[in-house]
């Protein structure tokens, strides 16, 4: 198996290496970042993942994490 590029519209969201166990993902767009390093069980679904980032409405990890006061 060979790394793939993914896409999603016209955006190359990053690439997907193949290791033990599934495939990693590496973003290569900052909108997807919040994936980089994930491994997931196959490419389909490291594919459905970054189409789920892509979504209008689709929540950042920054945007999740609570923020810390400055001291």
């Amino acid at each position: 198996m060979t790394a793939r590029v993914i896409e999603v519209g016209e955006t190359t969201a990053g690439i997907a290496v193949p290791e033990h166990g599934g495939v990693r993902f590496y973003s290569s767009e900052r909108s997807f970042d919040a994936l980089d390093g994930t491994l997931f069980r196959s490419f389909e679904q490291a594919t459905r993942a970054a189409r789920e980032r892509s979504r209008p409405g689709a929540r950042s990890l920054r945007q999740q994490a609570p923020r810390l006061a400055a001291v």
